[in-house]
This record gives structure tokens, C-alpha cells and sequence, in this order.
């Protein structure tokens, strides 16, 4: 059976619409009247904010560095973000998490996209980043202030 097309679709394809609406299914206006149908835009969640808390514990053996609140669209708080480093010395974010009956820590908040995971971990590291103090730059030796200035000094 050979498809005629009418109007960018086929005969078959107005015929299964057609019976869909008779069937009672719910049907897309656009397919209905014939149209393309458009998916929309995928909105991002956009950081607006990143408020830091930091602290050092380690003294006493904590591996927290700072906690974190991320506001998204100034319309949704994430709480309870963590800035954990590792024992190697590197830094990663910890989310909220509950402890279930099993004894097993499960998150109460995920990202599910790659993309929003490394936008929050990126935002995050630099606010903790830019709040720590500068590290101190090694000076030079003092002089010897009984030799003058410009004066070699003498090896030891």
C-alpha cells in the first residue's frame, strides 16, 4: 500500500490521529492542525548565589572545610553542602544526606545531570578558594645590619 502524502503527512498517519481522537486519547493541538511539534527550550538551573561558611577543624580530625548554601533562579535554597577534603588532600562537595534504619547514609539531594553536578562543584571550590587567606610567600633572609646595603654577604 503506498503512503500519499497530503500536506507534509501521510494518509496513514491522519488516519491513526483521527481514530486516537475518536478513541477518546488525549492528542497534541499541533498534530491535530498539522504542525510540527516543538519541544521547548531545556531551561538550566542558573547559580545565583553561593554563600560559604568556612572553618578549619582539623585539629581535631574533622575532614569538613565548609559548608555551603547554593541559591538557583533566586527562587530555590540548596542547604547543607559540604567542603570535604580528601586524605590525599584534595577537595570535593558532600550533599545533604540522611541516615537510613540500614545504617546506610542515603543523599537527600542529587543532581541528575552532569552538567548542573559540575556547575555546582565548580561555583562552590571557587567561593571556598577565594575565601582562604593568601598563602604566605617565603622572603628573603634578613641582612646582616652590622654590612650595609648592597654589600655581599659572606657564606656560612
Amino acid at each position: 500500500m503506498a503512503c500519499q502524502r497530503e500536506g507534509g503527512y501521510t494518509r496513514r498517519y491522519q488516519r491513526s490521529l483521527a481514530l486516537s481522537m475518536r478513541a477518546g486519547r488525549r492528542v497534541p493541538q499541533a498534530r491535530i492542525a498539522g504542525l510540527p511539534l516543538k519541544r521547548p527550550a531545556r531551561r538550566m538551573l542558573q547559580i545565583t548565589h553561593v554563600t560559604l561558611y568556612p572553618f578549619d577543624l582539623r585539629s581535631v580530625g574533622s575532614t569538613v572545610r565548609a559548608y555551603a548554601e547554593v541559591t538557583f533562579n533566586d527562587a530555590l535554597l540548596l542547604r547543607g553542602l559540604r567542603v570535604m577534603e580528601t586524605s590525599a588532600g584534595g577537595l570535593f562537595i558532600s550533599y545533604p544526606a540522611q541516615k537510613s534504619p540500614g545504617g546506610e547514609f542515603r543523599d537527600l539531594v542529587a543532581p541528575l545531570t552532569k552538567e548542573l553536578k559540575t556547575m555546582i562543584r565548580q561555583a562552590v571550590l571557587e567561593k571556598y578558594r577565594a575565601a582562604l587567606p593568601a598563602a604566605p610567600q617565603p622572603s628573603a633572609p634578613p641582612s646582616d645590619p652590622a654590612q650595609g646595603p648592597g654589600e655581599p654577604q659572606p657564606p656560612t
